[in-house]
């Protein structure tokens, strides 16, 4: 029964201006029984809209905690970056540093190696001079020997 219907339901009158019982009894019988198929329904309505409210709460915490899970997980994850970063950077500076102390024993070395060069390539050259002095001096003497 809709409101308009119970708005404009007419009672039949008797003779003496007054309503028949009967259809009063009816009548009420019928709305009443409406009235319980509305309230229980309304009830019921209520009972689910609790239900989900409380579903929408525990859904809502879920929700900030995940927030705060990814927040954490964001947070780490750009730590973990930034360390790794400055450990590459603290590596490459070692190796910069090493490779600069290895170039500077080689060159070390090299300079070490053309001192030496420098040094016997003096002594062969002192020696072959000494050595042509010799010669030359044992072919004067052979010369003046044979005259």
């Amino acid at each position: 029964m809709t409101p308009i219907e119970l708005q404009n339901y007419e009672f039949t009158t008797q003779k003496f201006g007054g309503y028949n019982k009967q259809q009063v009894d009816d009548f009420v019988a019928l709305a009443l029984k409406e009235f319980e198929v509305y309230y229980r329904e309304n009830l019921e309505l209520k009972d689910r809209i609790t239900v989900l409210n409380e579903s929408l709460k525990t859904f809502k915490k879920m929700e900030e905690s995940l927030q705060n899970t990814l927040l954490f997980a964001q947070n780490t994850a750009d730590d973990i970056t930034k360390n790794a970063k400055q450990k590459a950077e603290t590596i490459l500076e070692e190796a910069r540093v090493t490779a600069s102390g290895i170039i500077d024993d080689a060159n070390k070395k090299k300079t070490d190696a053309d001192s030496k060069t420098k040094e016997i390539e003096n002594h062969y050259k002192m020696f072959k001079a000494k050595y042509e002095s010799l010669l030359q001096a044992e072919l004067q003497l052979l010369g003046d020997f044979d005259e």
